[in-house]
């Protein structure tokens, strides 16, 4: 990428602590970065969990 507006969310985090220094800010990011990736995750768990169960059944 040579665009900071074309980095993904977690470079362009990791580029920001090195550039304002404020380790507040970065952590509010990184939280808000995860709260899709959860949301995913609790809607879908049944389906995980599930997955997860038949992988350890041998036929």
């Amino acid at each position: 990428m040579t665009t900071e507006n074309m980095y993904p969310i977690t470079v362009g985090l990791s580029s920001l602590l090195t550039k304002e220094g404020n380790f507040g800010i970065e952590m509010a990011g990184a939280v808000i970065s995860f709260i899709p990736t959860f949301l995913i995750f609790l809607f879908f768990q049944r389906y995980f969990t599930e997955g997860i169960a038949m992988s350890g059944i041998k036929s």
